[in-house]
């Protein structure tokens, strides 16, 4: 289905795609045993892709941590090797399954995953195991060097492997990371995004330890119903006469009496030498470091080096976002600067941080005329109040680009999207969706950033959403789709998707707009051309949106259209230092 797929992708004007891997799928079979088929597979989707003019960079998808800890993401085998038993994880608590959950999950758990036992301690083990679980060895190396050492060489068998392919522009870091225990200053705290059965930190050790624990049960998110009796059966998470990793840290103990004592509830809020953690400068930079040195080493003959899309970490310990936009400047400005100069220098180096309409998104209900104001916590009212809070966000977060090292990098959004399911199981009245989905698309045109949306499934189906975590986000629907040979049959909020947009500039681009509201669907677009380069500035003009075609208004210069592509080629003139091109609707005449 490759070729239907990326046919409607490209018919719909979006032509870079982020192309999700996981570890698993490449290292599934044991430490160092990679599945060469399905390498050969991920060579010829890429090359797929690139016959239908789409280019990529690979995500090596993880979400809480691992299929067998609540999410997708690290093989099997990278629980066991920190001792836990992966038959045991569901029934002792420390996470809860798709696989063994025995229903419909309950909408948008994987946050309360994060946090519990299996996710919250691989990925403490991954980032900072050196500093928190240093009696954790594999063969005699650490369990942080071991883990990494893996993750780095799965990715550097696909890097290898798509070398020599021009469409391949580079890869994510890692799918949105979680700090597990790190920097947590109270394992009694009950902070985050309480869903479905919630623990603490201690809690989750617990459970862990085959003991059980009376949960508060949150439904839907926030609102608690009760408590609930986790564990009943006293399951442990490890396997059979392995300490606890925790236990064996000294965190906590079993008492005479046979009960768990917390000894330690501030364990993981400082390191070893006494400092607080500060996990991005002290652990996720490191970890970019890293990545970014093996991208360099893979050989790509005259192809420019590989791109690193480099993403911060989750911190689920609580819902503070007062400092999200600034959160990139204020971790490199906390990094050794030599180090910080070294990996920006490089002209590598992609910001790629993630960004919803978050009350859209975890409430499934959407208001054009309300919003919060993220960097204030404080209520929006009004449409064109609620747009400007969003976009004013927005251009914050993407701003950071600008204030890395030696010149800034560039910026992309890596996910972004709205839930179909708006209001409940989606329907064929989309207006709410489209709404829903123009507001987001406009703060990514104010901001003047690219944006690879979430998702596109081509399995989704009306009952099961995307088929993870109660979630129903991908524009494409197999049960929309009335007419198979229509590539628009089967897309979802199509008015607010498939939109007229910059793809290539000649200079720096200062304003773009284009929204569904607007009745003759008019589109601007200025920009302030880049002395002694000719080149043309190309606007994808999707026939969606113009079947008849555009009518057309230039500042100066002159113009093509290439119907076939979709696209409008404008060449400035040079007596003057902007120029705006303008698109609309052309005006039939009345006979």
């Amino acid at each position: 289905e490759a070729d239907e797929h990326f046919a409607r992708l490209r018919l719909w004007g979006l032509t870079f795609l982020r192309l999700l891997i996981t570890w698993e799928a490449v290292e599934h079979a044991g430490p160092g045993q990679y599945d060469t088929e399905y390498l050969e597979y991920l060579l010829q989707l890429v090359r797929k892709a690139a016959a239908h003019g789409i280019s990529v960079f690979i995500d090596p998808h993880m979400d809480t941590w691992s299929r067998f800890s609540g999410g997708d993401g690290a093989p099997g085998w990278t629980l066991e090797a920190a001792g836990f038993d992966v038959r045991a994880i569901h029934a002792s608590g420390a996470a809860t399954l798709h696989q063994e959950y025995g229903g419909p999950m309950p909408p948008m758990i994987w946050p309360t995953n994060n946090l519990k036992l299996a996710a919250a301690t691989m990925y403490t083990l991954f980032f900072s195991g050196d500093d928190f679980a240093p009696k954790l060895k594999v063969g005699g190396e650490g369990i942080q060097s071991y883990l990494q050492r893996h993750y780095l060489e799965a990715l550097r068998q696909v890097a290898e492997k798509l070398a020599a392919e021009p469409n391949v522009a580079g890869f994510d870091s890692l799918n949105e990371p979680s700090v597990g225990f790190a920097g947590r200053k109270d394992l009694n705290d009950s902070g985050g995004l309480k869903n479905g059965s919630f623990v603490t930190g201690w809690e989750s050790m617990v459970l862990g330890a085959g003991f059980p624990v009376r949960a508060m049960m949150y439904s839907p998110i926030f609102v608690p119903r009760g408590r609930v009796t986790l564990n009943q059966q006293r399951t442990r998470a490890w396997v059979d006469d392995t300490e606890c990793v925790w236990h064996k840290h000294g965190v906590y103990r079993i008492s005479a009496s046979g009960e768990p004592e917390l000894l330690r509830p501030d364990y993981f809020a400082l390191r070893p030498d006494g400092s607080p953690v500060d996990f991005a400068p002290h652990y996720m930079l490191p970890f970019w470091e890293k990545v970014l040195a093996m991208l360099q080493q893979v050989q790509r003959g005259s192809l420019p080096p590989f791109h690193l899309f480099a993403e911060l970490h989750l911190d689920l310990n609580s819902v503070d976002t007062a400092k999200t936009p600034t959160e990139i400047v204020d971790a490199v400005a906390a990094f050794p600067a030599e180090r910080a100069n070294a990996l920006f220098g490089s002209d590598s180096v992609c910001l790629a941080p993630h960004w919803y309409d978050g009350l859209t998104l975890v409430m499934k209900a959407f208001r054009p005329w309300w919003t919060v104001d993220l960097g204030s916590s404080k209520p929006v009212l009004g449409t064109l109040a609620a747009q400007a809070a969003i976009n004013n966000y927005l251009c914050r977060i993407v701003d950071q680009g600008t204030r890395m090292p030696l010149g800034g990098a560039p910026v992309i959004i890596g996910e972004s999207g709205i839930p179909f399911d708006i209001g409940g199981k989606a329907g064929f009245d989309l207006s709410l969706q489209i709404q829903a989905l123009d507001r987001t698309m406009q703060a990514m045109q104010a901001a003047l950033v690219s944006v690879t949306l979430w998702n596109y499934t081509p399995d989704n189906t009306a009952d099961d959403g995307d088929r993870w975590n109660g979630e129903d986000l991908s524009v494409f629907s197999r049960e929309w789709q009335f007419t198979p040979d229509d590539l628009y049959s089967g897309g979802r909020a199509l008015p607010a998707l498939v939109r007229p947009y910059a793809r290539k500039v000649c200079g720096t681009p200062l304003s773009m707009t284009f929204s569904t509201s607007e009745p003759n669907r008019r589109f601007t677009f200025t920009f302030r051309h880049t002395d002694g380069i000719s080149a043309s500035t190309e606007i994808f003009v999707p026939h969606y949106q113009y079947p008849d075609g555009p009518e057309v208004t230039i500042s100066d210069g002159e113009f093509r259209l290439d119907e076939q592509l979709q696209s409008l080629f404008y060449i400035h003139s040079t007596d003057r230092a902007e120029h705006t091109i303008t698109l609309s609707l052309k005006t039939r005449k009345i006979v």
